[in-house]
């Protein structure tokens, strides 16, 4: 909505650079918004109305950007000068989601490893070896390990391990 709202409100106005500052600005704010304010206990409602704060302000950045860049050139070269801009997004996308990526895998590899350890540690030994079988990147560090997951043969590995008998080692009995 602020995309469609800025490209004709810059044709009406004429400011596109105070357009743009102004949802920069806009979006720098909804962010540290969504940095200070968001916790674990946030609700879908909240985490939804803070993202499209930060649409509002991301929105208008798609239309005027270009548009600055072609008023900025020569009329004969606006093909030009606008393919170079959209070639420069799209390279700087990829390069940020392949950065990032990379960042959020290696963080999330890195939390979840121990906190796995811990979990399967308090489950019984036939359980644990069913749960490491079925998602073996739970018991290792996931480098060079088959990915492939079949959740319904976990489930039935895991189902089967916790309904067969069980051995209490510390009491020494059978479950």
């Amino acid at each position: 909505a602020s995309s469609v709202v800025s490209g004709q409100l810059s044709s009406r106005v004429g400011h596109v650079k105070a357009l743009l500052s102004g949802s920069l600005a806009l979006t720098t704010l909804a962010f540290v918004v969504m940095a200070v304010t968001l916790s674990p206990d946030s609700t879908q409602a909240e985490v939804t109305l803070r993202m499209i704060l930060i649409g509002l302000g991301f929105g208008p950045t798609l239309p005027l950007f270009p548009l600055i860049v072609q008023n900025a050139s020569r009329p004969q070269d606006v093909g030009v000068v606008t393919a170079g801009a959209m070639f420069s997004r799209s390279l700087g996308q990829v390069i940020g989601l392949a950065t990032f990526g990379t960042l959020f895998a290696a963080t999330l590899g890195a939390a979840l490893g121990p906190r796995a350890a811990t979990v399967l540690a308090d489950l019984p030994p036939d359980v644990r070896s069913a749960v490491e079988e079925s998602v073996p990147a739970l018991s290792r560090s996931g480098e060079g390990i088959d990915v492939s997951f079949d959740p319904a043969a976990a489930r039935t590995r895991v189902a089967a391990a916790l309904s067969g008998p069980r051995v209490d080692a510390s009491a020494g009995d059978v479950r």
